[in-house]
């Protein structure tokens, strides 16, 4: 039903004077409302159709799944249909006011800042939920439970799974919904402001939802490889909630073996790589899916460069460096990608993010630096941080006006803020920059001392046959 085919609406003669905008913002809000209802009716066959059935119960005679699955499959539902029956409570009411409704745009922002948590958590075990129905689908005595409740006329021959996905469907549809009544609002108007407002705030559940599947994948991701890895060197957790695979592959570890100031011999070995967002591990591959770690480094202690070496003819070579091992001390490697795309990802993979504007300075989250708050900041426009004397933020912008984009620690919350109402502190960005000087030094020196010997070898070499002559 449309809102123009409400009797109310009808009788009341409105449709003859309502300007076509609002009856579109009028229709716009409307469906919402009855997409809750539609949306919650559903949500009550999972629970009570599904949920409470005594197959899908643990603690019944005919029970066909353990008490740790049934709390996978059905964990939050409960807490998803309360913060739907509790939002489309609010969304009635201020319907029974009024045929014409005024707004619900603080309605919808109240709820999505304030009960719909619920559907982050609900999305980010999703990856758990599917795992679970994946195993449940080899126990025959499952399969045959669930077809018989999808066959039930209550289930209107609907799968169990397109249940279960129903919150995830519906949190992302209501961005879309709202956004058309936005549309329907006259901009710059009080309504279209608060509209905006409740525009944002859902699209943020949205995000926060997505980002909490994503980081639950990624710790499906590191739970799965642990156990294939093992340390010859110290080892370090691998497991982390803030942690993820960037890239993994095998490349050519090349060595120089001097038999004499002269004359040298190219060896080569393969290393199998794992680059994770904050950590390097160099590893041999012990069968088809076992690792040995020989060597690791936090990734801002590493740096990745063209390798430029004139006399080893091999493509595709870059430089590696361990600014701080796995034993704290710094150590160089030369290795060969397998192709020029292989060697372009990699470089790619281990570079922070390149500046779009000049004199802009951009860092990746892994390897930024930190400053304190020394005066309190009130923002000026929506995209700003507000500063407490104390704040900590990781800069991950800066620009040459004074200007620094980052995020503060206490809540994540990112933005712009002046640079002159913070100083900054040494951290491991500031370490491994010191760490990369030393580097340079040492290597320079290095290289005119090798140069050197070169020299005086090739001299006396020249002596020797000059005699001989």
């Amino acid at each position: 039903m449309l809102w123009c085919e409400l009797p109310e609406v009808m009788k009341s003669g409105v449709l003859e004077t309502i300007d076509p905008t609002e009856r579109k913002r009028q229709e716009a809000m409307f469906e919402v409302i009855t997409s809750e209802a539609s949306y919650l009716k559903s949500l009550n066959i999972l629970g009570s159709h599904f949920m409470d059935s005594p197959e899908l119960q643990a603690d019944t005679a005919q029970s066909v799944v353990e008490k740790s699955q049934q709390r996978v499959l059905f964990g939050n539902v409960k807490g998803v249909l309360e913060a739907s029956e509790k939002f489309l409570t609010a969304l009635r009411q201020r319907q029974r006011k009024s045929y014409v409704i005024s707004t619900i745009s603080d309605i919808i922002e109240e709820h999505a800042t304030q009960y719909f948590d619920i559907y982050i958590k609900y999305c980010s075990h999703q990856v758990y939920q599917d795992r679970i129905l994946k195993e449940l689908g080899k126990n025959p005595r499952f399969v045959e439970a669930v077809r018989r409740l999808e066959q039930c006329s209550t289930a209107q021959c609907l799968s169990f799974q397109s249940f279960l996905v129903l919150p995830m469907q519906r949190i992302t549809r209501l961005p879309l919904l709202v956004d058309a009544i936005c549309h329907r609002c006259e901009e710059g108007s009080d309504e279209f402001v608060r509209t905006d407002k409740a525009l944002k705030s859902i699209n943020k559940v949205v995000h926060d939802c997505n980002e909490g599947a994503r980081k639950m994948e990624r710790m499906e991701e590191l739970i799965a490889l642990q156990p294939l890895i093992e340390f010859a060197v110290k080892p370090v957790a691998l497991v982390s909630s803030n942690r993820w695979l960037l890239r993994r592959g095998e490349v050519l570890l090349v060595t120089e073996e001097f038999k004499s100031p002269l004359r040298k011999k190219i060896k080569t070995k393969p290393v199998y790589m794992f680059l994770f967002n904050d950590l390097l591990l160099m590893c041999k591959k012990k069968s088809d899916i076992k690792y040995r770690v020989l060597d690791y480094a936090n990734r801002n202690m590493t740096k990745v460069e063209v390798a430029n070496e004139p006399s080893i003819q091999m493509k595709y070579l870059l430089s590696l460096i361990l600014l701080e091992n796995s034993n704290g001390k710094t150590k160089d490697f030369l290795i060969c990608a397998e192709s020029e795309t292989d060697k372009t990802r990699w470089l790619d993979a281990f570079s922070p993010p390149k500046a779009e504007h000049e004199g802009e300075r951009v860092y990746g989250a892994w390897d930024c630096p930190q400053v304190q708050a020394i005066h309190n900041y009130t923002p000026q426009q929506p995209d700003e941080l507000a500063l407490h004397e104390g704040d900590v933020i990781n800069v991950l912008r800066k620009l040459p006006d004074g200007w620094y984009h980052g995020e503060r620690l206490c809540d994540g919350v990112q933005g712009w803020f002046p640079a002159n109402h913070t100083e900054n502190i040494r951290n491991e960005h500031i370490r491994a920059r010191n760490l990369l000087q030393r580097y340079r030094l040492l290597a320079a020196s290095k290289h005119l001392i090798s140069a050197t010997m070169t020299m005086k070898a090739a001299a006396k070499s020249n002596k020797s046959v000059k005699g001989i002559l």
